[in-house]
């Protein structure tokens, strides 16, 4: 008995359909549209590396490349801003260095000429919009640079008016973060996360002024990060507070510091696949 070869059936993928005497979507090759009461019929597009200007080439870059970087911000602050973000966190977050690199693409020597406010559309972003850090906290961090030392300064506080706190919560961990980013040379590195504990005991009470104090690299992105977690007294001890749906953390200041990234001091440091 001769064999007879398998032949695999073609199948037309049909995305379409009927609705009312008009079809909609797509058959093989063709895209059906309803336009002013008519039956469209038109050839489906089809997106070939010519299609696209040179314009949208750069822009997709840009966005590519944003995205990276969004994502290693994002993971290199994980110690301090934990999973409890919102949904959109993501979104709002690569839309923000979207605009960043934007501004400051260079398309002639296709690199990114960062000054050291580039970054200032980072200064105040929530990572959870259900718990503003503007609406909890209310005195202003001062921060000053001093050669390779961060200097974080919080003021004399006033509890319960400059710090408020859930219901029956009586304990809060005020911790503060730096996450450093050498854009040239595609390292990163986080210090660790420095905190403070402050009680509040039902009555009018002033919290004395404490300073953090971080080191630093020359011509690397700063980003200073805020963070508030409270914590419940069981009969198990403490417990953080913190969930999903409350947990105000923010970035305070993002900024490049002065002078040029020495890769010898940044090769340690973990890598990133964004450089500029």
């Amino acid at each position: 008995m001769q064999s007879q070869a398998f032949v695999k059936p073609q199948i037309n993928v049909i995305m379409a359909r009927v609705n009312g005497k008009f079809i909609t979507g797509k058959i093989g090759p063709t895209v059906y549209k309803k336009y002013r009461n008519k039956q469209v019929i038109q050839k489906k597009p089809v997106f070939t590396p010519s299609s696209y200007t040179e314009p949208s080439k750069i822009a997709a870059k840009i966005f590519g490349k944003a995205s990276t970087l969004a994502m290693t911000l994002r993971n290199n602050l994980n110690p301090i801003t934990t999973d409890f973000t919102d949904g959109e966190m993501v979104n709002r977050l690569n839309s923000e260095v979207v605009h960043i690199l934007n501004q400051c693409k260079n398309i002639d020597k296709g690199i990114f000429d960062f000054r050291s406010d580039s970054f200032d559309r980072l200064n105040g972003f929530e990572f959870n919009q259900h718990s503003l850090v503007r609406n909890i906290f209310h005195v202003r961090p001062e921060l000053e640079v001093t050669g390779n030392k961060l200097k974080i300064s919080i003021p004399e506080m006033r509890l319960p008016q400059e710090l408020n706190f859930p219901k029956e919560i009586r304990h809060c961990m005020l911790s503060f973060g730096l996450g450093i980013f050498d854009l040239t040379n595609g390292q990163h590195y986080f210090n660790p996360v420095q905190t403070t504990e402050i009680e509040y005991k039902y009555q009018a009470d002033v919290i004395a002024p404490q300073q953090f104090e971080f080191k630093i690299e020359p011509g690397c992105l700063c980003v200073t990060v805020i963070s508030l977690q409270f914590l419940r007294n069981t009969f198990a001890g403490k417990m953080f507070y913190n969930t999903v749906d409350f947990n105000p953390v923010a970035i305070l200041k993002a900024f490049i510091s002065d002078g040029e990234a020495a890769k010898t001091k940044t090769i340690n440091w973990q890598k990133m696949d964004f450089n500029a």
